[in-house]
């Protein structure tokens, strides 16, 4: 890949940061989410979750997996994981990723975080603790950025959380055999354009972690 095409696409991309979410609620989310039906593109999203799964610690469970495409309201989110091997796509993002070379490093980029999540069972309640800790924030994603009904509640994961999977999303990059400059050169792009993540998704925190951990052998 041309490094300075790849910087173009990311200085244009309107997918600027990643909101890995668990809801809670009684009912099943499948029922409200604003889900897609293209099987075209939930082939190519399954076959390339496919390679990450393979050196994941969830390799064994792969074929119990789901993957749906949802046209979230908010555009800049990508995806979310509802652990239990559940995993919610942006039709969007899946679309121009089918279409164009350039995006399918950043929808790699969000499975591989969002598998991550999931691996790590970061769906669990034992996270409690670790989400009370962190302050509120205004850019925090709403029920209605995702398309769902004011009455279904969520949670952000922590901090460490969110840079747990990073670490572990890289791993399986590098296990694959993806550049991991790549990662870092997404979240550059991210500061270049001013953005600078939230309370649980500091950017200049997520770069370093990626640099340090683009330097490592993958285990």
């Amino acid at each position: 890949m041309e490094w300075a095409l790849f910087s173009d696409m990311m200085g244009t991309i309107s997918f600027r940061v990643f909101f890995l979410l668990t809801l809670c609620s009684c009912s099943s989310p499948f029922i409200f989410f604003p889900t897609v039906r293209d099987d075209k593109l939930e082939s190519f999203v399954v076959e390339e979750a496919s390679k990450i799964l393979e050196v994941s610690g969830n390799a064994h469970a792969a074929g119990r997996y789901e993957f749906r495409l949802v046209k979230f309201p908010r555009k800049d989110i990508l995806g979310l994981s509802l652990g239990n091997h559940r995993i919610f796509m942006s039709y969007e993002l899946s679309r121009l990723a089918y279409e164009e070379k350039y995006y399918r490093w950043l929808l790699r980029h969000a499975l591989a975080h969002e598998i991550a999540h999931d691996v790590l069972g970061h769906q669990s309640s034992k996270h409690e603790a670790s989400l009370s800790s962190v302050s509120a924030s205004s850019s925090r994603i709403t029920t209605s950025d995702l398309g769902l009904p004011g009455n279904i509640s969520f949670r952000n994961y922590s901090r460490t959380f969110e840079l747990a999977a990073d670490q572990k999303a890289i791993e399986y990059w590098q296990k694959i055999g993806w550049d991991c400059r790549i990662w870092i050169n997404i979240f550059r792009n991210f500061l270049a354009q001013g953005y600078f993540g939230d309370a649980d998704h500091p950017t200049k925190e997520r770069l370093s972690l990626a640099i340090e951990t683009c330097r490592s052998e993958p285990p």
